[in-house]
């Protein structure tokens, strides 16, 4: 997460998320061999192709390769080791632990750094600050429920389907652009998650 908030202010928005997007990729990758789920023709199928539709948004850019890319592809790595954990432990525990506790370890490792750099918020931030909670709260819920009653490759890949809605709103809030290589990134990324999804129905 904070790999993510770093790179969002120095690139746009819509390119940082496309980037975390390798994440059902490498998770995919890790889940092989460390949960042993068996990942069939077309769950790779459909990753692929959206990763493939996250090239095209990440492309523009590729010539430069800036830092804050790095930064959240680190930031994608360690997401995809985090999303291999809470698959682990929501065997054992409770979504709601999980978060709680989460929760608690975030706040003990940061308050000292916090506390350096603290600038007091206004007022007007703080409807702001306790919707980025709380939205962050119920994501990781979500999640961890999620991953109780599903393999990783088949939650993750429906992941992709923000990167539409967030090149939008960038663009709606912030102006950021919404290029063509993002329109035909965020087709393939829609098609990819929606193949994926709709074979699993039907092996179901």
């Amino acid at each position: 997460q904070y790999c993510v908030f770093f790179a969002v202010i120095l690139i746009p928005l819509a390119e940082v998320t496309a980037i975390e997007f390798t994440v059902p990729l490498i998770t995919a990758l890790l889940a092989a061999p460390l949960l042993k789920e068996k990942i069939g023709r077309h769950r790779w199928i459909g990753m692929i192709a959206g990763f493939i539709g996250v090239l095209f948004v990440v492309r523009p850019v590729f010539e430069t390769v800036p830092p804050a890319m790095l930064i959240a592809l680190f930031g994608a790595v360690l997401f995809s080791c985090n999303t291999i954990l809470v698959k682990v432990l929501s065997e054992v525990e409770d979504a709601g632990t999980m978060v709680f506790v989460m929760n608690v370890i975030q706040t003990l490792v940061l308050i000292g750094p916090a506390i350096y750099v603290w600038t007091t918020p206004e007022w007007h931030h703080v409807p702001w600050l306790l919707m980025l909670g709380l939205s962050g709260s119920c994501t990781h819920y979500c999640l961890s429920r999620a991953m109780a009653i599903a393999d990783t490759s088949i939650v993750l890949p429906l992941d992709f389907l923000r990167l539409p809605f967030i090149a939008i709103i960038a663009y709606m809030v912030w102006g950021e652009t919404f290029s063509p290589w993002t329109a035909v990134g965020a087709a393939i990324i829609f098609g990819s998650s929606y193949y994926a999804i709709m074979r699993e129905r039907r092996k179901g």
